[in-house]
């Protein structure tokens, strides 16, 4: 535990976060932040409709979830 600590205290650990490195944690917040955005702007502040324009981009994000976490 004290060596963990010390490894991310000096920065000499590795860029790995847990599960998942930098780039898989940004698609996930990316993801995560745009699906309760959509949610709030169309259920609650009833502000926009949701058309397929945006069905496709959120197929667009599914699939880059996919291609990311996907061990080539």
């Amino acid at each position: 535990m004290v060596t963990r600590w010390n490894q991310a205290s000096t920065g000499s650990a590795s860029r790995k976060t847990g599960l998942f490195n930098l780039f898989p944690l940004k698609v996930i917040q990316e993801v995560i932040t745009l699906t309760v955005f959509t949610l709030c702007a169309v259920f609650v502040f009833k502000s926009d409709t949701l058309r397929w324009n945006h069905l496709v981009g959120f197929a667009l994000l599914i699939a880059a979830v996919y291609v990311i976490f996907r061990k080539w």
